[in-house]
């Protein structure tokens, strides 16, 4: 049903941020990305933002990865819990890079 393509896209969104795969990022969420942990640094809208944003990060955080937890359903959207990873080797969202993991 719906519910499991939304997961199935969703799945398929992780593991292109995984691969640091631009394209794929874009092929699943070209309308908006929303990443709340990232303040506005993390909220682009439309394809050309979302490849900048994505492109941005895995530029800062080069070994970023990302585990999905648990999924949430609504009427129009679907929302995932997710841990994230990385240790920052350039600046992003005017954070300098001093080398600092999350």
């Amino acid at each position: 049903g719906l519910r499991q393509k939304r997961e199935a896209t969703v799945r398929e969104h992780t593991n292109a941020e995984n691969r640091h795969e631009p394209d794929g990022v874009v092929a699943t969420f070209s309308r908006t990305y929303d990443v709340p942990a990232l303040g506005e640094a993390g909220l682009a809208s439309g394809a050309p933002a979302i490849r900048a944003m994505w492109e941005g990060l895995i530029t800062a955080f080069p070994d970023v990865h990302i585990e999905s937890g648990s999924f949430y359903h609504g009427d129009n959207h679907i929302f995932v819990e997710v841990r994230m990873r990385g240790t920052q080797q350039a600046d992003f969202a005017g954070i300098a890079a001093v080398g600092c993991t999350f």
